[in-house]
This record gives C-alpha cells, sequence and structure tokens, in this order.
C-alpha cells in the first residue's frame, strides 16, 4: 500500500475514537481514520486515510500522511511540504508495509 498526498480512501469509520477531523482552506470538515505512526528520527507522521469517499474520481487505497508537531502539550497535525520530507516518510511507510507482509 502506498501513500498519497491528500488522496482519500473509500472506506467506512467503525472507529470512532480513531477518527481525527480536519479542517481544510475552505473551511470544510473532512473525517480520517487514524491508520498508523511513521517515526523519522525524533520526528512523527500520522497515517490517515479518509473515513469516506469524497470525490468520484479518487482512487481506492490511497493515505495521506502529515506531520504531527507537539504545541503547548497538544498534538497538531501539519501538511507535509517538503517533497524530499514527504518522500522519506513515503519510503518508511513502505517499508513497515513490507515488513509486515
Amino acid at each position: 500500500m502506498s501513500i498519497e498526498k491528500h488522496d482519500h480512501l473509500e472506506d467506512e469509520c467503525e472507529i470512532e475514537e480513531a477518527v481525527i477531523t480536519l479542517i481544510d482552506e475552505e473551511n470544510v470538515e473532512h473525517d480520517f481514520y487514524f491508520v498508523d505512526m511513521v517515526e523519522l528520527g525524533k520526528d512523527k507522521y500520522a497515517i490517515l486515510a479518509p473515513c469516506e469517499e469524497e470525490e468520484e474520481d479518487d482512487e481506492e487505497g490511497d493515505l495521506i500522511a502529515m506531520k504531527i508537531v507537539e504545541e503547548d502539550g497538544q498534538e497538531m497535525l501539519y501538511s507535509i511540504e517538503d517533497d524530499d520530507e514527504y518522500d522519506r516518510v513515503k519510503e518508511a511507510w513502505d517499508k513497515m508495509v513490507d515488513e509486515q507482509e
């Protein structure tokens, strides 16, 4: 399974505790299921799957990765803007998945 930037996965959220709601630039809420966490050095990244298909042209199986940053004692999620950083996260995720198979 690979991850793609801000794409969606046709899925239904079944475990409410693991659902994260993110708000996009247009102030629209999107629910995501927390799949796993990737650690690279001191940095942590959340791997998320959209709870529902939001657009008809999305491909099934796509996940997104977001950087976890602690601010004032709370964990916040941020988009990964740097392509090299994103590639490192994707490579680490793919390796984790391969090791589990």
